[in-house]
């Protein structure tokens, strides 16, 4: 239910802050396998991955935010750094 996933996305935000990105990645996926429309779900996962340096994971999750959210800039600019690492 939308309770338990907001206690999760939070979860996963926290572990982002911490720069524990490993977790926040893993708790990020499983959300976005639970509702692939959560804008703030792809975003968590991509940029967890992009700071593990998983840099095609990042860009398939930032390319995934662009194909949801066309009007999102930020993503597109995020594929472009995920080409440059």
């Amino acid at each position: 239910d939308d309770a338990c996933m907001d206690v999760l996305y939070q979860a996963a935000k926290s572990l982002f802050e911490q720069k524990n990105f490993e977790d926040a990645a893993d708790v990020f996926a499983f959300l976005v396998g639970l509702n692939r429309n959560k804008f703030a779900f792809w975003l968590g996962l991509a940029n967890s991955e992009y700071q593990l340096m998983h840099y095609k994971e990042a860009l398939d999750a930032f390319t995934s935010i662009c194909e949801g959210w066309p009007q999102s800039a930020a993503c597109y600019l995020s594929i472009s750094r995920c080409y440059k690492a």
